[in-house]
């Protein structure tokens, strides 16, 4: 069950009362046997309920009582008069309309996965039961508890990157509490890893439903291993982790689940089961906070790498090392950020025909690495450990920073920052950005925003949400590596957005394919229908250039106008303007 649910207090009769006792007391004394009554149903529903509901005939929840907030960020309380349908995700919107048709018939209700709304994530599955009552107005009893699927690293997509990214910042939260409760009590936690590498060759030997009945026994007993179900994660198929008490016999988890796996194997083979265990006390001075991003990261690698590539049986040895170098690097990152142990390269944003420059990228070069590389790697390792949203604040104040003293020096040049799909749908990140822009009101027409690919959105409609938020306020916002992932169109046609970026290897695929020039003129040309401009990256000779040109692109940028550089004066005048004019050419 989720977290400590506030459980009504279930009072005993006390002893010797019966129905003829009952009748003869007081009204005051029958009041309080009629509550224990009803308490005592209340205690027992919560032994397999997180939520409970009432709906009146209509839909609308009249009662709501448990983990509310947990399960949907509101308040029990706020729950009341809102239709049950405002609460469930859009896409199961259908199955909503079952359960209401199911309870005017008074049939049993009986969902094994709906997807409540939440605000910070994607939405929370839970399964679902109950019934209608014709005695008191045809009202709904429902029952909802968090389904396996929906528990931290247990989502039925475990092969979505979204699900992933959204299972491991879950994870991260609930193990921090669990080490930090954990030691408190002068116990060591352990972290175990558990890879059952052949699973998918046994599930296409099974059917449908023994392939869940076996999902479920493998994931109950990964998580009755864990220091509570929202400590274990499963980062890939047949791939799991969790925080254990040290008491935990992992040689019993392996025996557990091969003998489980072998049961339902119609060849009476099953598949190995190799188990790797963390120690975590060799990180004793690090806070709970960084060693579970320290963890977030190792199964990342873990998820991402099969085979040979990593082993547990290889790795076994080395994992407690792994980890030491994770929580450095962690930690090394933090730092960084909280210092602003980095600084901003601007290049140059062109407009195509009059090689004007509109306005400038701000690239990030972190004082650590190689000023000619490229820091997408840390990127990526931001939003795998859960801290891009901190990195990408700090790339604002960054740049707000040089906004102000450029505009000292009496410039006027306005610079675009990026920022991942991971931070706006981070309230936190939300909150902080608008304090940011609030306090610095006349960044106004000089700072614009770029919204990175680098981590697939979601909830479109709250992105969008945000993105008018920002616009409203006179932030011009930007869809950048745009052909790069499969969403991109999909992104274009739920974001109301000002400009669109193609990415460079998009471009040059256009360039190089049969239909690359019509695909692209075609949607610079949707851009334009749209009120979009559109910017074509990578352009870094005259020929790509004369190809943008061609196809329509309003903008360019690329190292055919200069290098990434910390002071705009090295684009005064404009690397090879007198060829990319049009009286140039």
């Amino acid at each position: 069950m989720v977290g400590p649910t506030a459980i009504p207090r279930a009072v005993r009769q006390p002893d010797g009362v019966g129905a003829a006792g009952a009748a003869a007391a007081p009204d005051e004394s029958r009041r309080q046997l009629l509550k224990a009554e009803r308490d005592r149903f209340v205690a027992f529903a919560f032994c397999w309920a997180d939520l409970l509901m009432e709906l009146d005939a209509q839909g609308r929840v009249l009662f709501a009582i448990g983990a509310a907030e947990e399960l949907t960020g509101q308040a029990a309380a706020s729950l009341m008069g809102q239709h049950f349908a405002r609460l469930i995700v859009p896409q199961d919107l259908p199955i909503v309309a079952e359960v209401l048709r199911s309870a005017r018939a008074h049939r049993r209700i009986e969902v094994g996965s709906l997807r409540l709304r939440r605000s910070d994530r994607r939405g929370t599955r839970v399964a679902l039961v109950g019934h209608a009552v014709p005695e008191l107005m045809n009202h709904a009893f429902l029952a909802l508890r968090l389904s396996s699927s929906a528990l931290p690293g247990f989502q039925a997509d475990a092969d979505d990157p979204g699900d992933r990214a959204d299972a491991t910042r879950m994870f991260a939260r609930s193990a921090s509490e669990a080490i930090r409760e954990l030691q408190r009590r002068d116990e060591t936690p352990g972290f175990a890893l558990v890879a059952l590498e052949q699973l998918p060759e046994l599930r296409a030997r099974l059917d449908e439903i023994t392939n869940e009945r076996l999902q479920r026994t493998i994931d109950t007993c990964i998580q009755a291993s864990a220091v509570s179900p929202e400590t274990a994660t499963r980062v890939a198929d047949g791939r799991y982790g969790f925080v254990h008490r040290p008491d935990m016999s992992l040689s019993d988890v392996q025996t557990q689940l091969a003998a489980a796996v072998r049961s339902v194997d119609p060849l009476g083979i099953g598949v190995p089961v190799e188990t790797a265990d963390i120690d975590l006390s060799t990180q004793s001075e690090v806070s709970e906070a960084d060693l579970a991003k320290g963890l977030m990261f190792v199964m990342n690698k873990f998820s991402e790498n099969a085979g040979e590539t990593f082993s547990l049986s290889r790795l076994s040895q080395n994992l407690s090392s792994f980890l030491d170098e994770a929580v450095v690097e962690v930690t090394t990152f933090k730092e960084m950020v909280q210092l602003g142990a980095f600084d901003l390269a601007l290049q140059p944003i062109i407009r195509v025909n009059t090689a004007v420059v509109h306005h400038f990228e701000a690239l990030c070069r972190f004082h650590r690495s190689d000023p000619s590389e490229s820091p997408y790697r840390y990127i990526r390792f931001a939003e795998e450990i859960g801290l891009i949203h901190e990195f990408d604040l700090a790339i604002v104040r960054k740049a707000l920073a040089w906004l102000r003293e450029d505009r000292e020096r009496g410039g006027d040049n306005a610079i675009a920052v990026n920022f991942s799909g991971h931070s706006i749908e981070t309230p936190a990140f939300v909150d902080c950005l608008h304090g940011l822009l609030a306090e610095n009101r006349w960044s106004q027409g000089r700072l614009r925003f770029e919204l990175t690919e680098s981590a697939k959105i979601r909830d479109l409609a709250a992105a969008n949400t945000f993105m008018q938020s920002l616009r409203s306020l006179g932030y011009r916002v930007c869809l950048d590596d745009f052909g790069s992932g499969a969403a991109s169109f999909e992104y274009l046609s739920h974001l109301d957005i000002d400009a669109v970026k193609v990415d460079g290897s998009a471009l040059k695929s256009a360039r190089r394919a049969r239909k690359g020039p019509a695909f692209l003129s075609a949607l610079t040309e949707l851009c334009r229908k749209l009120n979009i401009a559109s910017i074509a990256e990578m352009v870094d000779d005259l020929e790509t250039l004369e190809f943008a040109r061609a196809c329509g692109c309003d903008f360019v940028q690329g190292y055919l106008f200069g290098r990434p550089a910390a002071d705009v004066r090295a684009f005064q005048p404009l690397p090879n303007v007198e060829q990319i004019t049009p009286a140039g050419r």
